[in-house]
C-alpha cells in the first residue's frame, strides 16, 4: 500500500478522535437550587452530560461527615435538569448537598455509593462541589398582652429568622397592615378600645440566592400562621393604667436582679468584666436599666394623664424589654465563658497529674504563651471585651436596639460554633487516653509468668504499630511496651492544635485503634491465666508443706498442678491458649475467665488445710490422752474421730480437676463427714476432761 492511500484510511479515524476520548471524560454535576423550598424541605437539581449513576449525599449543619441518601440514573432526554427534593428536615437548618457521577458501568460493578469512602474521585467517579441551603423558619407561635388601646405581640425565637413580618386589622376589615421587627416582640398602638383585631406572624429568613441564574428566589418566610382574634379593654382609669405599668416594670427588675445574682456566681471571670456588666444593671443609683426602671417607675405613679402613661407601657416594651434581652445575651455569653475557664483550670490540674504524658507536650498546653492561654485570651479578647464595649452601654445605646441586639446574637452563635474551645477539649482528653493507655501499657510488664514472657512478645508483635514483627524475643518485652508507649505519645506530641477536624482525627484514630484494642484483651487474657497460674502454685506448695498429711493427697495435688499447667501452657499450639492469638476479643476473655481448675484446686485446697490442720489436734489430743493413763471413752471418741477422718479424706481423693460440679458436691460431702470429725472430737475433749 502506497503512502498516500495509508493517509487515507487513518485519516477519518483521527477526525474522530477527540470525540472518543471526550467520551470517556466525566463532569462532576454542578448543583443548584430547587424554586420549591419550604420550612422542611429542601431541593436541587443538574444536568446530566451522558450515561451516569448519581449518588446524593447530605450534611447537616453541625456535622462532620456526609451521608449517603440515594442514587438515581441519567433521564432519557439530556436536556431537562435531574431534580431531587429531600423532606422532613429541620427547619431553619443549613444543609449541604453534594451529588457524585460516576460512570454507570463502573457504578454498576462497584458499590460505590453506599459509603462517600468506598469510592474516590477517579477517572469514572467524581463528586460536585457542595451546595449548602437552609430550610425556611417554623412558624413562630403568637402571644399577646393587651390594654385599651395596645396589643402587646410576643412570641417564641424561631431558629434561621432574621426578622418577623406582623399582619394586623380590624376584624371587620379586609385588608391587613404590615410591620416587621427583628425583636421577639411588637407592640401595637394607638388602637381603638373595646374593639375587635385580627393578628397574624411568620417569620423569615435570607433567603436563597442562585448564583447561576443571579435571581432571589423569595425572602425565606415560612407563611402565615394561626389567626388570633384580640378585643382590646375598654377605656382604662387613671389607677388602672398605673397598675398595668407598675407590673411590666417589676417584673423587668425583677429580672434585672436575677442576672445581678447570675453574675456573681461566675467566679473564673475577670472582676473587673463582672463590675462592667453589673454596671450596665446599676451603676450606683445613677444610669443602669435597674436605676432608670426605679426612677420612671416613680414618675408614672405621679402622672395623670392617662395617654403619658400608655406611652410609657409602650416604651417598656419597645424599649426596656430589648435592653434586657442585650443583658441576657451577654450573661449567656459570659457563663459559657465562666464555664470554659472552669473547666480550664479543672484540665490544668488533672494534665499535671498525667505522668505519662510526655512533660514538653504538657508544657505547651498548659503554661504561660501555651495553648491552653491562647484559648482563653481568645474568648477574653473575641467575647469579654466586644460584648462590653461593641454594644455600648445599655442605656446610651437606646438609639440602635436593633444593631446591638442583632450585634449580640451573632457574638452568641459564634461562641456557639467556636472550635477553639472544642479543639483545647478534645486534646484534653487525647492526654487523658494517651496516658490511660500508657499507664496500662506498664503495667502489662508484671503480666508475663514463666515462659508466656515471649508469647506475649509475639502476641503483641501482631498488633504493633510498626516494627513490631521483629520483635520476637523474651529480653526484648519491655522495650517493645516502651515502644509502644512512645508511639502514643505520638498523639500528643504532635501539636498540630490549630485545627480542629486534625485534633478530632487523631482522637478518633486513638480511641478507635483496633491494634491497640486487641493487644489490650491478650494482655488481659494473660493476666489472668498468670493469675491462674499463681494460685495453682500456691496452692501446690502450701499442699507440699503440710506435715501432716499423706503422701497420696500430696501426689493428688501435683496432679491438679500438672493438669492446670498443661492446660495453659501459652504456645501456639495449645487450643486453649491459641484462641487468645487467633481471636483475641471478649469472647476469649469470658471464656478465660470461666475456666475452672483453679476453683476445683481451690477446693481441694480447703478440705486438705482442714484435714492437715485436725490431725495436728488429733495428735495433741492424744498425747494428753495417754498422759491421762486411762480414759476409755475419750478414747473411743478419738477413734471414731479419726475413721470419720478417714472418710472424709477419702472425699478429697474423689475431687475431679477438670469438673467443677462433681468438685462442688464430693466437698459438701467432704463437709458433712468433717463435721461429724468434729462432733467426736469435742465430746472427746469433754470426755478427757471428766477423767482428769
Amino acid at each position: 500500500m502506497t503512502r498516500r492511500k495509508i493517509f487515507f484510511v487513518i485519516l477519518p479515524f483521527l477526525f474522530f478522535l477527540p470525540f472518543l476520548v471526550e467520551a470517556r471524560i466525566n463532569y462532576s454535576p454542578n448543583l443548584r437550587a430547587n424554586d420549591i423550598i419550604t420550612s422542611d424541605t429542601l431541593g436541587i437539581n443538574w444536568y446530566a452530560t451522558r450515561n451516569e449513576q448519581y449518588g446524593i449525599y447530605l450534611k447537616k449543619e453541625g456535622t462532620y461527615e456526609y451521608a449517603f441518601v440515594m442514587a438515581t440514573g441519567t433521564p432519557p432526554n439530556l436536556t431537562l435538569p435531574i431534580v431531587y427534593y429531600k423532606s422532613n428536615l429541620d427547619a431553619g437548618t443549613l444543609y449541604s448537598f453534594k451529588v457524585k457521577a460516576c460512570d454507570a458501568e463502573y457504578a454498576d460493578s462497584m458499590d460505590c455509593f453506599a459509603s462517600e469512602s468506598k469510592c474516590l474521585e477517579t477517572v469514572e467517579c467524581l463528586f460536585s462541589d457542595p451546595l449548602s441551603l437552609t430550610t425556611y423558619p417554623g412558624k413562630p407561635s403568637l402571644d399577646y398582652e393587651k390594654s385599651a388601646t395596645l396589643v402587646n405581640l410576643s412570641w417564641t425565637a424561631v431558629k434561621g429568622a432574621t426578622l418577623y413580618q406582623i399582619g394586623y386589622k380590624k376584624a371587620i376589615e379586609d385588608e391587613y397592615g404590615y410591620r416587621e421587627t427583628s425583636q421577639r416582640e411588637y407592640a401595637v398602638s394607638g388602637l381603638v378600645p373595646d374593639t375587635d383585631y385580627n393578628f397574624k406572624i411568620q417569620a423569615c429568613g435570607n433567603g436563597v440566592q442562585d448564583t447561576d441564574l443571579n435571581r432571589e428566589y423569595d425572602r425565606g418566610c415560612s407563611g402565615f400562621g394561626r389567626v388570633i382574634s384580640v378585643k382590646t379593654l375598654k377605656e382604662q382609669t387613671i389607677v388602672e393604667l398605673e397598675g398595668n405599668y407598675e407590673k411590666k416594670n417589676s417584673r423587668l427588675q425583677k429580672t434585672l436582679t436575677g442576672y445581678l445574682t447570675s453574675i456573681n456566681k461566675y467566679e473564673n471571670l475577670a472582676s473587673a468584666t463582672r463590675s462592667d456588666f453589673i454596671n450596665e444593671i446599676t451603676n450606683d443609683g445613677k444610669n443602669g436599666v435597674l436605676d432608670l426602671l426605679a426612677g420612671e417607675l416613680a414618675s408614672v405613679k405621679t402622672e395623670t394623664n392617662g395617654s403619658v402613661i400608655e406611652a410609657k407601657i409602650a416604651d417598656l416594651d419597645a424599649t426596656r424589654r430589648p435592653q434586657l434581652e442585650i443583658l441576657s445575651y451577654k450573661l449567656k455569653i459570659l457563663k459559657k465563658c465562666d464555664g470554659y475557664y472552669k473547666k480550664f483550670s479543672d484540665w490544668r490540674a488533672k494534665v499535671e497529674s498525667f505522668l505519662e504524658i510526655p512533660a514538653t507536650a504538657k508544657d505547651d498546653f498548659l503554661k504561660a504563651g501555651g495553648y491552653m492561654d491562647k484559648v482563653k485570651e481568645n474568648y477574653q479578647n473575641n467575647y469579654e471585651n466586644a460584648i462590653l464595649a461593641g454594644t455600648g452601654r445599655l442605656p446610651v445605646a437606646t438609639t440602635n436596639l436593633t444593631g446591638s441586639l442583632a450585634f449580640i446574637k451573632t457574638l452568641y452563635e459564634n461562641i456557639n460554633k467556636d472550635k477553639s474551645y472544642k479543639t483545647a477539649e478534645v486534646v484534653y482528653k487525647t492526654f487523658y487516653n494517651v496516658s490511660k493507655i500508657n499507664t496500662k501499657l506498664e503495667s502489662f510488664k508484671e503480666y508475663a509468668h514463666f515462659d508466656n514472657k515471649k508469647w506475649l512478645v509475639k502476641a503483641f508483635s501482631g498488633y504493633y504499630p510498626s516494627g513490631g514483627e521483629n520483635v520476637l524475643f523474651a529480653d526484648k518485652y519491655e522495650e517493645m511496651l516502651d515502644d509502644l508507649k512512645n508511639y502514643y505519645q505520638g498523639y500528643v506530641a504532635n501539636k498540630r492544635w490549630d485545627s480542629y477536624d486534625i485534633v478530632y482525627g487523631d482522637y478518633k484514630h486513638l480511641r478507635g485503634n483496633d491494634k491497640l484494642k486487641k493487644a489490650v484483651t491478650i494482655a488481659n487474657s494473660l493476666k489472668k491465666i498468670n493469675s491462674i497460674l499463681l494460685k495453682t502454685n500456691d496452692y501446690y506448695n502450701k499442699i507440699n508443706g503440710f506435715s501432716k498429711i499423706s503422701s497420696e493427697i500430696k501426689t493428688k495435688a501435683g496432679s491438679f498442678t500438672t493438669t492446670i499447667s498443661d492446660k495453659l501452657v501459652f504456645n501456639s499450639s495449645n487450643p486453649f491458649t491459641k484462641k487468645v492469638l487467633d481471636n483475641p476479643d471478649k469472647a476469649t476473655i469470658v471464656e478465660i475467665n470461666g475456666y475452672f481448675g483453679h476453683k476445683t484446686f481451690g477446693y481441694f485446697y480447703k478440705g486438705v488445710k482442714v484435714i492437715n490442720d485436725f490431725n495436728i489436734k488429733i495428735e495433741n489430743l492424744k498425747k494428753i490422752v495417754t498422759a491421762i493413763g486411762s480414759c476409755p471413752a475419750a478414747t473411743g471418741n478419738i477413734n471414731q474421730a479419726e475413721a470419720k477422718r478417714n472418710l472424709a479424706e477419702a472425699k478429697l481423693k474423689e475431687f475431679a480437676v477438670d469438673n467443677l460440679e462433681i468438685t462442688k458436691l464430693k466437698y459438701s460431702e467432704f463437709a458433712n463427714f468433717y463435721q461429724e470429725t468434729l462432733n467426736y472430737y469435742k465430746t472427746a475433749i469433754t470426755e478427757a476432761q471428766k477423767c482428769l
